[in-house]
């Protein structure tokens, strides 16, 4: 849902929640907490005349994780709905209008296949959360932001900053109301100081996994001695087991998300 061509808070609400896991069933009497309010209110709001003042929209920017320009533009919104006079009203239209501008042309900054700028990959691979997120729109059922906050046990606003990144760089798109994986890329080449933190991120992610104790994932480590010509044999098998992984996955329809870390090295210089 692109927001920005609603011209009414409420049915950004409605559309929002709409996304939500179960259509959204149960959202505003959570929402109606989350504002500390009664749930006859909230309803009142989204479905009649009354309006939230701007305490109120700030938090329902939060509970619906909007990025830092829809909660200006939804804020601008409210701020419209509430307005006492003429004038303020035709300030707040250019307001309105001058954000919609704003959002296009972040939109229109996006070339297809482009690569992200150095200062977007020091965000990007500051976190494995942000690979995450991005490769769990691919796969079927997690095309909101509802899904995947709830699919990684996090606040919908911290999930909301990282779709909004995603979104800014076009590591993500929105179609017809669903997040997908965008047309930038995220190759790193060898020599980047950026693959460093990309390997760091996901062998401590799987640090973090290993307490699970799923029968589906797989640790292995083995320090060992061996000659120099088998551990060449070693390299190649491996090197030959990644090109394999990468076929399979090449033609694997997206159902879950898994990580696959590989490490094979020298423990001490020669």
């Amino acid at each position: 849902m692109n927001i920005f061509e609603i011209e009414n808070y409420k049915k950004i609400i409605k559309n929002r929640l709409l996304g939500f896991p179960k259509k959204g069933y149960g959202q505003l009497k959570k929402l109606a907490t989350f504002l500390n309010v009664n749930t006859t209110f909230i309803s009142q709001v989204v479905n009649g005349e009354k309006d939230f003042n701007l305490e109120q929209a700030t938090l329902v920017c939060e509970f619906l994780g909007l990025s830092e320009l829809e909660s200006e533009y939804f804020l601008s919104l409210v701020s419209f709905d509430r307005a006492g006079n003429e004038p303020l009203r035709k300030f707040l239209k250019k307001q309105i209008a001058s954000i919609r501008m704003k959002a296009e042309k972040l939109s229109q900054r996006l070339s297809v296949n482009a690569q992200i700028q150095e200062a977007d990959k020091a965000i990007f691979y500051s976190d494995w959360i942000y690979s995450a997120i991005r490769q769990m729109t691919a796969v079927k059922g997690f095309h909101s932001l509802e899904a995947i906050a709830e699919k990684f046990q996090l606040s919908r606003k911290q999930v909301g900053e990282v779709m909004a990144f995603l979104l800014r760089t076009g590591l993500c798109k929105e179609e017809n109301g669903k997040l997908q994986v965008g047309p930038s890329s995220t190759h790193l080449g060898a020599e980047s100081p950026w693959v460093k933190s990309h390997h760091s991120n996901w062998r401590l992610r799987a640090i973090d996994v290993m307490s699970e104790n799923a029968n589906e994932n797989l640790h292995y480590s083995s320090p060992m001695t061996l000659s120099l010509k088998d551990a060449q044999k070693i390299r190649a098998i491996i090197v030959s087991g990644i090109e394999s992984v990468s076929k399979i996955v090449d033609d694997s329809p997206s159902e879950e998300l898994f990580c696959f870390n590989v490490d094979w090295f020298r423990v001490v210089k020669k």
